[in-house]
């Protein structure tokens, strides 16, 4: 593989009709907050549903976020607090390098598509 074979697969890509103003939203969150509601939404929210609860019908969800955060900053040690999120973010980070290997394969395949 050549990278001018990349480059014209990224360029097709972001010259597909569905890849527009229309289409895209681009939007600013603090970061903080957005890895606490992911792990509320990734770690808690599947274990609660499972146990008959549905965190999203009345905001639980938002709740359980700014409780997290609200501890995590002013009563809890707030070195084991930071460590729990960038944990979190790593194991994020891991498991997409390993979904992009998995699928690197299949890159020729989706740029021929396009």
């Amino acid at each position: 593989m050549n990278v001018k074979y990349f480059v014209c697969a990224i360029i097709r890509f972001l010259n597909h009709p569905l890849i527009s103003e229309k289409n895209i939203h681009c939007s600013t969150v603090h970061k903080e907050y957005a890895t606490v509601a992911q792990i509320v939404d990734q770690l808690m929210e599947p274990v609660l549903y499972e146990a008959g609860l549905d965190i999203y019908q009345f905001g639980e969800n938002i709740a359980m976020t700014n409780f997290i955060i609200y501890f995590g900053n002013f009563f809890w040690d707030k070195d084991i607090y930071l460590k729990m999120l960038n944990s979190f973010c790593l194991a994020h980070i891991l498991i997409l390098r390993l979904l992009h290997r998995l699928s690197f394969c299949n890159l020729r395949l989706f740029a021929k598509v396009l």
